[in-house]
């Protein structure tokens, strides 16, 4: 399990990554659970720039 903290304004929030659903917790008290993913080349093997959480699909730039 993954586990991170965020402090924005005004804002905590948290969130943990269990197989493949993350579970994003605000500070409010709402809780929200997402399918999560890594999207697989044609053979098998991870992208991992691209992730998907819900149904968006997502590209990270790890050159940043």
């Amino acid at each position: 399990m993954i586990k991170r903290k965020g402090v924005g304004r005004r804002r905590r929030r948290t969130y943990s990554i269990f197989g493949n659903t993350i579970t994003l917790k605000f500070a409010d008290g709402k809780t929200e659970r997402f399918v999560f993913f890594v999207q697989p080349e044609k053979d098998g093997k991870p992208i991992s720039q691209y992730i998907q959480i819900g149904d968006r699909n997502s590209y990270v730039d790890n050159d940043r």
